[in-house]
């Protein structure tokens, strides 16, 4: 009895920092609520588009010599959310993956496609998707696919003229139980990050226990699909692996959601090793990253965690004819926050509001000066013009 008491103890003085450190981060973060969020935008001109077409993209890619946006729109995410644990049983699915022409040179109003998934099948009954990432030499789409069958990463080739997506590969690996967001290399390698270790539907206590410590047992794997028996390899530990993003040659940013930071590594060209060098602290929940062709990092987030998690519970609900228009609903929202980051400039905020949900990824065209901000809820994109 002794010994056990003694281990606790133990374990008790070993977590006590962290358990601090991450108390502290969650009771910073309660003024961003939305009745105490203090709204604040850049003098961009912000609208809502596309709202009546679709809604829950979590990621999205911009292919600026095309002229299109790739979004990873899963409308089913209503009833479905792997990540953060809301599960409600359903045979199919929609959404699935659109271009929008956002620099308006294949149309004058913005047109939008809905891509054709081909000799895939799971189109339409469990595709979920996630984060995605587009290799336009090859035209490899890559898209990480919460499926109730299973978390999988599928790889398509896009036939972006045709609005057609050819399967190609779907893969499955131990070493890979939560990927979420996905950067090509080359046609055959790309890395990609597990939010977690613990997946919420393996093990719902320990799940909690990893986001909450921000525990770095996930992390980054290096993928390469070149032979026929996928090579996986990690390459760095990380909490809550979310979003990742390439700087320039040397340099990666991960995003840590539940510490509410961004890493940067160096990563040597040759061996491929990945050392930590520094990080970024965020006043809110960092989602994906991306990288526009000035190398200044976008970061879109959640400021307010448990406004997000009475959305993610209440979509079903507030979605029904009888409760849509409940004083409830209504007055639901999830806050967005969407920065910039630059080594000489720092963080500087862009979208700090609630009239466009839950933030995840934010790109920019630096060429075309506008930019495009997905969401995990809501419906539509945010676009942005300077």
């Amino acid at each position: 009895m002794h010994h056990v008491y003694s281990f606790a103890l133990l374990i008790i003085a070993i977590i006590s920092p962290q358990l601090y450190q991450q108390g502290h981060l969650f009771w910073a973060f309660r003024k961003n609520a939305p009745s105490t969020l203090e709204r604040r935008h850049m003098p961009y001109q912000f609208e809502v588009k596309l709202a009546d077409k679709v809604k829950n993209c979590e990621d999205h890619v911009l292919d600026e010599q095309s002229g299109w946006a790739i979004l990873s729109c899963d409308f089913s995410r209503d009833k479905w959310n792997a990540v953060m644990g809301f599960y409600r049983n359903h045979d199919t699915t929609e959404g699935g993956i659109f271009l929008y022409d956002y620099a308006r040179r294949h149309s004058i109003d913005g047109k939008l496609v809905h891509v054709q998934l081909m000799d895939y099948p799971l189109a339409g009954t469990d595709f979920h998707p996630l984060g995605i990432h587009y290799h336009a030499p090859s035209q490899r789409l890559l898209v990480a696919n919460n499926a109730k069958a299973g978390n999988r990463i599928e790889v398509f080739k896009l036939y972006m003229d045709e609005g057609v997506a050819t399967h190609i590969k779907t893969i499955r690996d131990v070493h890979l139980p939560a990927p979420n967001s996905i950067h090509a290399l080359n046609e055959h390698e790309f890395y990609v990050t597990n939010d977690h270790y613990f997946t919420h539907r393996q093990n719902t206590m320990l799940n909690h226990i990893e986001t909450l410590l921000a525990i770095p047992i996930a992390g980054i794997h290096h993928v390469d699909i070149s032979r026929e028996e996928v090579q996986v390899k990690a390459v760095a530990r990380h909490p809550f692996a979310n979003g990742i993003a390439q700087l320039n040659d040397t340099t990666w940013a991960v995003s840590s959601t539940s510490s509410a930071t961004v890493r940067f590594y160096h990563v040597d060209p040759k061996s491929k090793k990945w050392t930590k060098k520094e990080s970024i602290s965020l006043p809110f929940f960092p989602d994906n990253l991306s990288v526009d062709q000035e190398g200044t990092l976008f970061i879109a987030g959640h400021p307010h965690l448990l406004s997000l998690k009475k959305v993610v519970k209440s979509r079903v609900e507030c979605n029904s004819p009888e409760e849509r228009d409940t004083e409830k609903c209504r007055k639901m929202s999830a806050p967005s926050h969407v920065v910039s980051w630059t080594r000489d400039g720092g963080v500087q905020d862009i979208y700090v509001d609630d009239e466009f949900w839950a933030s995840t990824t934010a790109s920019r065209d630096s060429e075309a000066k506008m930019g495009l901000v997905s969401g995990l809820y809501g419906d539509g994109i945010l676009v942005w013009h300077e």
